[in-house]
């Protein structure tokens, strides 16, 4: 559909934000990049700026953008991490559910959380990140050292009720 639109012969390759990195540094790197345009997510990015791999680029949509959002090397940023906090209502009652990612530092809720990976580097960036909280990447490990569950138990917890 793409190159009926535009005339464009399009070759589509996806990977995780590592692989796509990994390729796009080693065809750089080997003087034969194959890539017009590299998307991935925020620290496979950075990295590759430092490396140099990336043209100057100004989108003329940065104007409709806040300068927060917009990222002096990479510009407007396009997306979000958002982080929620969900839970099993038969197992906690809305009264008592976390509000914040405080709560989650809680001792009701020691052992009750499912968190991604075993380091989740990627969701203690994200926290940190959160407006007005200087210190999201120490509660964010301090909540998964706390959890006593990693993706593994997502599944089995996530859908033993449904």
């Amino acid at each position: 559909m793409f190159r009926q639109k535009t005339g464009i012969e399009l070759d589509y390759w996806r990977a995780s934000s590592t692989k796509a990195m990994d390729r796009a540094l080693s065809e750089y790197r080997a003087g034969r990049p194959l890539f017009d345009a590299v998307l991935t997510n925020d620290n496979p990015m950075q990295i590759m700026l430092k490396e140099g791999i990336f043209a100057k680029y100004d989108s003329p949509s940065a104007k409709e953008f806040t300068k927060e959002s917009i990222d002096p090397g990479l510009g407007p940023r396009y997306r979000n991490v958002v982080i929620g906090i969900l839970y099993n209502k038969s197992m906690i009652k809305p009264a008592d559910a976390p509000t914040s990612l405080e709560d989650l530092l809680k001792p009701q809720f020691r052992g009750k959380i499912v968190m991604p990976g075993s380091d989740a580097t990627h969701d203690h960036g994200a926290m940190a990140r959160q407006p007005g909280k200087t210190d999201g990447q120490r509660k964010g490990r301090q909540i998964h050292s706390r959890s006593g569950r990693d993706e593994t138990d997502l599944c089995r917890i996530a859908f033993a009720r449904c």
